[in-house]
């Protein structure tokens, strides 16, 4: 994939549907493109759910890769979406507008961008570790627990953790 390099910041383009492949877009990352663009013609969607779909395909891309994106869609949704896939700024489906906004690449590759495919294998072992945390921070926890209760006639009953 070509990466466009600027004085703001290296991109690359994604062009119609490519934005739907996670690999394809993690290579332009790794090639050195701090900000993607992703340039699309939705009209063939018509006002059916396509472009909204079509959309969500490069929010997923930006939050997997960390990265800023700048989507123009002729007709469909265009938006400035950053890192974390929130739409900064957004037209809505066959609305003409300009979209601008300040942007910051973030330093650090994702997890996905770092190791690919596999960190999706790795959810099942993370999950592991954290049911085990928290079975022995349970386990402290009623370990840890004391019951103090005062010799007045109330029935109140203090639980301090230690």
């Amino acid at each position: 994939m070509v990466i466009f390099e600027t004085e703001k910041a290296n991109y690359a383009v994604l062009i119609c549907y490519e934005s739907a492949f996670p690999g394809f877009v993690r290579d332009a990352i790794l090639d050195g493109a701090e900000l993607l663009v992703n340039i699309t013609n939705d009209t063939w969607f018509g006002r059916s759910p396509g472009p909204y779909q079509h959309m969500r395909f490069a929010v997923f891309r930006a939050i997997e890769n960390r990265v800023w994106l700048a989507r123009c869609a002729n007709s469909g949704i265009s938006a400035l979406i950053d890192p974390y896939g929130r739409e900064i700024e957004k037209a809505g489906l066959y609305v003409q507008s300009v979209i601008s906004g300040n942007i910051k690449p973030l330093s650090e590759k994702s997890t996905f961008t770092r190791i690919g495919k596999k960190s999706g294998g790795l959810i099942p072992i993370f999950r592991k570790i954290q049911t085990e945390n928290k079975k022995r921070q349970n386990q402290t926890e009623v370990r840890n627990i004391k019951l103090i209760s005062c010799n007045c006639p109330c029935p109140a009953v203090i639980c301090n953790t230690i």
